[in-house]
């Protein structure tokens, strides 16, 4: 076997080793590139144009084998290639192209890139107290996009927000990469502090993304895919992951004391992984698993005891693909209850800090809606300990789990829940 290729970075592959293992709990296939955004990408191990194909799991396979040393391009272009043909995921196809050398360079090094810069970031997270600027490295050669080499030893903090959609790669076979370095190194440099006030080509273009029909602004000079923080997102999305995982298996009284004592914190932790989930589930593809949205109150279970004798087995509030894909069904058909995207991202916000959750022999949340023009309410209805039958990521094995779930969703006028089959559990009057 010829020997690996040489890490970009230069440093040890372990925290990029943890970020695709990670992925590996949620690999799927995807029709299109343009199906899948950042936070996607994050949470789950993705192959454009796949769907059909029972290949996904091999090719990321191979990458981590790349990416943990054992595997050259060459190797892992002579792994997969056979079985790729044998499955059929080779040549072109009614006009689209499967497999073929020149995909299989394109995934490998992409792949490796990214988990590298992610993994990098991590490590720049932990260090940058003592090294708290980052300098952009470009290989000013003939093959460099003219804005990369114009942002070619530019110094900014750690922190500053021109790394939130620049920080490299920032396209298809960009070699560009990051150097950290201290305050007097990054004096030594040239840096001020008015260095971001003159950043070369620091402007947006739009994009129109024809798969979801949504036109974004995209920084000159950033391929669309890459106009993210590959290792800021990778951490959101899976400390979500982690932190959902763990409010799942906490007693229901433990994740309420959690969601209490830090309920903005957990609803923001969240966030990635429910929009990782809706960008997917938009595109008609079952995720096949459930993601965690919230937590019930302390408040909730002290009225739910003291009122109807219940004790909720599960403290966690999930929402399973299925019951998501009713919300974007119902939006798609345009109806006059439909909610919003918008209301189905601010979930995590809506049910930490509700407006009011209510009691008809179901639990209701009640939120301010995004952006309704006629300034109606959000109307969640949750399932408390609702079983269900899902395939465990971690162990790989299909259990049932008593989970509290949003059942589901709908946009109502305030006023029409106002009536006497309501029962008010927060904020409740007769406890304040």
């Amino acid at each position: 076997m010829s020997k690996p290729e040489p890490k970009a970075f230069g440093i040890p592959p372990q925290e990029a080793i943890k970020l695709i293992k990670a992925k590996g709990f949620g690999k799927f296939s995807s029709i299109d590139w343009r199906d899948v955004w950042a936070e996607t990408h994050a949470a789950a191990f993705t192959v454009a144009r796949s769907a059909g194909y029972d290949v996904v799991g091999d090719i990321y396979k191979a990458v981590l084998e790349a990416q943990e040393g054992k595997l050259t391009f060459k190797d892992f272009q002579a792994q997969l290639q056979p079985i790729l043909q044998a499955k059929g995921w080779w040549g072109r196809k009614d006009g689209v192209q499967l497999g073929s050398p020149r995909r299989l360079e394109i995934i490998y090094r992409t792949n490796l890139r990214q988990a590298e810069a992610a993994g990098r970031w991590t490590q720049i997270q932990a260090l940058k107290e003592k090294r708290p600027y980052l300098r952009y490295v470009c290989i000013n050669d003939d093959k460099a996009r003219e804005e990369h080499k114009a942002w070619h030893g530019l110094v900014l903090p750690v922190d500053h927000p021109f790394w939130d959609e620049h920080y490299p790669p920032n396209g298809w076979n960009c070699r560009c990469y990051v150097m950290q370095l201290t305050e007097e190194q990054a004096k030594r440099f040239g840096y001020t502090p008015s260095a971001g006030d003159n950043i070369p080509f620091d402007t947006t273009e739009p994009w129109f993304n024809e798969r979801t029909n949504q036109e974004i602004m995209i920084p000159r000079g950033v391929d669309p895919a890459f106009a993210h923080n590959a290792g800021k997102v990778a951490i959101e999305v899976h400390a979500a992951q982690a932190l959902g995982y763990t409010l799942e298996k906490l007693p229901a009284e433990v994740a309420a004391q959690a969601m209490a004592a830090s309920g903005e914190f957990v609803a923001r932790a969240l966030a990635p992984q429910l929009k990782a989930m809706l960008d997917y589930v938009e595109r008609g593809k079952s995720w096949n698993q459930h993601v965690i949205v919230g937590g019930l109150r302390e408040e909730v279970l002290v009225w739910l005891k003291e009122k109807e004798s219940i004790i909720p087995e599960s403290g966690a509030i999930g929402l399973s693909d299925k019951k998501l894909w009713r919300l974007i069904r119902d939006l798609k058909k345009k109806a006059m209850i439909d909610m919003s995207r918008a209301d189905i991202l601010n979930l995590p916000h809506g049910l930490a800090r509700p407006k009011k959750i209510l009691w008809d022999g179901q639990l209701i949340y009640i939120y301010d809606s995004a952006d309704d023009p006629e300034h109606r309410v959000v109307k969640i209805i949750v399932h408390l300990d609702y079983k269900q039958n899902w395939r465990d990521d971690r162990s790989k094995k299909k259990t049932d789990i008593i989970l509290t779930s949003v059942k589901s969703g709908s946009l109502v006028e305030e006023r029409s829940l106002k009536g006497s089959q309501y029962e008010e559990v927060y904020p409740n009057p007769k406890r304040k």
